[in-house]
């Protein structure tokens, strides 16, 4: 809900565009959806447990990128 089925965001930003502020590596995006952000991205690890978290991410790379910012918030 907060990015949208097609990952272009809405209350979350865009997961699709290139303007990622914590970084679009593995690594940084497990950090994000297991720890969540300041200012509104919750923490996952409780609800889904790392394996689901990982496909989660799976889901994102399938994703068609975007050239144009998202909708969503950059901060």
């Amino acid at each position: 809900a907060c990015h949208l089925p097609d990952g272009r965001g809405l209350v979350g930003p865009s997961l699709i565009d290139a303007y990622w502020k914590y970084g679009h590596d593995d690594t940084a995006l497990f950090e994000t959806v297991t720890k969540g952000r300041p200012a509104g991205m919750p923490a996952w690890a409780a609800q889904l447990g790392d394996e689901k978290i990982w496909k989660v991410l799976a889901y994102l790379e399938t994703l068609p990128g975007s050239p144009e910012p998202g909708v969503g918030p950059l901060d």
